[in-house]
């Protein structure tokens, strides 16, 4: 039963987040860090993993890769 216990939590992360191809504000960009900004009433998260419309979404099809976030 722990088993799939812990097949269960882990079954959500092998489903990448979705990349959005939307406009993104780059306020700052290195070879180590990205600042943008965000706009108001767009969210900084996804609400689940297969769906987009949010900051990292942006940031996902602008970097091709999932990004490790800061915040202020």
């Amino acid at each position: 039963m722990h088993r799939v216990v812990r097949l269960l939590e882990r079954a959500p992360r092998s489903i990448r987040l979705v990349a959005d191809s939307e406009p993104l504000q780059v306020v700052h960009e290195d070879e180590r860090f990205l600042a943008v900004c965000k706009p108001p009433g767009l969210r900084s998260a996804p609400v689940h993993r297969y769906m987009g419309g949010s900051a990292v979404n942006r940031m996902i099809g602008y970097l091709g890769a999932v990004p490790h976030l800061l915040h202020r």
